[in-house]
């Protein structure tokens, strides 16, 4: 299902249009670029959409998009009040978001959506109860609760009180995070497949999924997130790629003592997410980074800046990863950016660049290289957000005398 890195003309380094009804004008982006033996990468940015919010709201957020184009994710009165926001969806790029209702209560969120088979996860609270609750939506069945409050996920040993949902797989696969009380309350990742089977991960941890989180599946199952592990003289959350059967520790690359967290995976395997990097005494800062098998973890923060933080939350199989960057200043700048195709880390500009401290955040990226998150808009708000990117790769030619 995944299509090979579009290339475009070599002949335009940096394109930048907007949609007519946009907010703000356009702004080219200052390009972080990696030179190579014979040339060097570079990204354009086709175009740049407000994918806007329901009537009545001024915040909203896009957090995936599959292949065909369809994006979810909430669209709330404000960027502070949860109450009234409602998981919507894009049925495509020019569309307007629909609400995909609550599951009786008066808040919804939405967060992933599967490639094939349409299905719509995120997380809603029924009338009267303040536990979370995951969520599927299927255009035949409209918007579901899973079920698992009262279950006991095979593993665990204790019954869920409250839980929510992440990811889905074409496959009707789901991951998330739920709720258990032993003694206190203790958060465990979860995988629900399509037959209703209800797991946690395997037990290759002392704690095994215990105080852990599951954030994404890929189409073969595996999936990512983190989970509090023990060592002889550590404890520390850790990055895995797990199976039903499996758990791969992705390990923390400069310090055992440290944590990462795995947020996202592609269909090869491929993780991206977040570890802690000294930066010197005694301080610690977060990095995005990206996994595969055989070159382990790779750090893919600016290089030599010790101030500013990261974090990767989706690759595609053309290896393009986005996140966001933060300035780590008294006042930090966030923006969302995009790694790899042989491109260094490079922002991605807001909807309105031109305001002081403009916002930006990705999400998620299918393989047209399709971006989604949110950004300000020059009204001081801030809306989902759809970012058309590619990578060019610019020759170098010798000079003639």
């Amino acid at each position: 299902m995944r299509t090979p890195r579009l290339l475009g003309s070599l002949g335009v380094v940096l394109l930048f249009a907007c949609r007519p009804d946009s907010t703000g004008g356009p702004a080219a982006p200052v390009p972080m670029v990696r030179a190579q033996a014979n040339g060097t990468y570079v990204l354009q940015i086709d175009e740049i959409i407000d994918l806007g919010t329901l009537p009545g709201h001024t915040w909203s957020e896009a957090h995936d998009i599959n292949e065909d184009g369809v994006i979810v994710g909430t669209s709330q009165f404000d960027a502070t009040t949860k109450a009234g926001a409602r998981a919507v969806r894009w049925p495509s790029p020019t569309s307007t978001p629909i609400s995909l209702g609550t599951l009786g209560g008066n808040w919804s969120e939405g967060w992933g959506v599967s490639d094939k088979n349409l299905t719509i996860v995120g997380n809603s609270a029924s009338e009267g109860s303040s536990a979370d609750r995951g969520f599927k939506w299927t255009p035949s069945g409209g918007i579901k609760d899973l079920g698992l409050i009262g279950l006991t996920a095979k593993g665990s040993g204790f019954p869920t009180v409250a839980f929510s949902a992440a990811a889905v797989s074409s496959a009707g696969s789901i991951v998330g995070t739920s709720v258990i009380v032993n003694q206190d309350s203790v958060y465990a990742g979860y995988l629900l497949d399509a037959s209703g089977n209800y797991y946690t991960v395997p037990q290759t941890c002392t704690s095994g999924y215990y105080l852990g989180s599951a954030r994404d599946i890929n189409e073969s199952g595996q999936h990512v997130g983190a989970v509090l592990c023990f060592g002889l003289f550590t404890i520390n959350t850790t990055a895995y790629l797990a199976t039903l059967s499996s758990m791969t520790d992705l390990g923390d690359h400069y310090d055992p003592s440290v944590t990462s967290y795995g947020r996202g995976v592609n269909n090869a395997g491929d993780v991206v997410g977040e570890f802690e990097v000294y930066t010197g005494s005694p301080t610690y800062r977060r990095h995005a980074f990206r996994w595969d098998k055989s070159f382990g973890l790779r750090d893919l923060h600016f290089k030599d800046d010790t101030v500013g933080t990261s974090v990767g939350r989706e690759i595609n199989s053309d290896q393009l990863v986005v996140g966001e960057y933060s300035t780590g200043t008294a006042v930090p700048q966030i923006s969302a950016f995009v790694s790899g195709g042989g491109l260094a880390m490079t922002k991605l500009p807001a909807l309105c660049p031109e305001i002081f401290f403009a916002y930006s955040t990705a999400y998620a990226i299918n393989d047209k290289g399709w971006i989604v998150g949110g950004s300000s808009t020059c009204a001081g708000k801030r809306h989902a957000t759809l970012w058309k990117v590619r990578v060019l790769f610019i020759p170098f030619f010798p000079q003639t005398p």
